[in-house]
């Protein structure tokens, strides 16, 4: 025979089965030992979740109680006994031009700052890898006397990001390597002229190569300016190595 729902409700009224309901029944020896297993628990799936990235990863964070998002690249994925859930991060913005952090660049004033895994969301935007092999296809299209945008420091801020490092493709070496003459551009305090030194040589790693730069069509006025000057430069160059060597 079936009781009816009302004496059911009133049975199941007597049986708090819920966590809070269990939580209350317990002991403080009980207590302290659930408190353990979940201290470890959460220990073990933040370590899962960490080992889904890499350092240097551009990643989306989620924030579980608000839903607001922001994008990060991972600076630090080891242990910290004080913030055991926890990993350092810097915020990121997108970028229309390729940067030391692939399509996404350092906020001016950003610091690195810690995102706890357990009261956020992560999910992976672009890989480390992905932005070294980016970088290294631009490298492996490059030909002599191609001017190129360079990473002066890979996954670190720049200080002076708003400085662009270019070279003078001379020759590649490998997959891993080109070498460059450096270009060294600046302003006279008197004249007010731009001026362009073609310096020395040197070994890049591939993956430092962000850019082909288009000479013909600059970005700005300045780079209009710089872009003419180093065209006959370069122009200068090539005449150079065409002149026969006499004996």
């Amino acid at each position: 025979m079936d009781l009816p729902n009302e004496i059911w409700k009133d049975i199941l009224s007597y049986t708090d089965n819920t966590i809070d309901g269990k939580i209350k029944k317990m002991s403080i020896d009980e207590l302290t030992e659930t408190s353990t297993k979940i201290s470890l628990e959460l220990f073990d799936r933040t370590l899962i979740i960490k080992s889904k990235f890499m350092c240097n990863d551009i990643v989306e964070i989620q924030n579980k109680e608000c839903g607001c998002k922001d994008f990060a690249v991972i600076k630090s994925l080891s242990y910290n006994k004080n913030h055991p859930h926890t990993i350092k991060v810097l915020i990121v913005r997108p970028t229309i031009r390729n940067s030391n952090f692939g399509k996404y660049r350092i906020e001016a004033l950003a610091k690195p700052q810690r995102i706890c895994l357990v009261y956020n969301n992560i999910r992976l935007i672009q890989s480390c890898n992905d932005i070294i092999n980016n970088n290294k296809l631009i490298a492996s299209q490059t030909k002599e006397y191609d001017v190129v945008e360079i990473s002066n420091k890979l996954f670190e801020r720049d200080d002076n990001d708003w400085y662009r490092y270019y070279g003078l493709v001379k020759r590649k070496i490998s997959t891993n390597h080109i070498i460059v003459q450096r270009i060294f551009f600046g302003i006279e305090d008197s004249s007010r002229e731009v001026y362009i030194n073609l310096e020395d040589s040197w070994k890049i790693n591939t993956r430092q190569v962000l850019k082909i730069i288009d000479l013909e069509n600059p970005d700005s006025e300045l780079d209009g300016v710089v872009f003419r000057i180093l065209k006959q430069k370069i122009i200068h160059q090539k005449q150079i190595k065409e002149i026969p060597i006499i004996n």
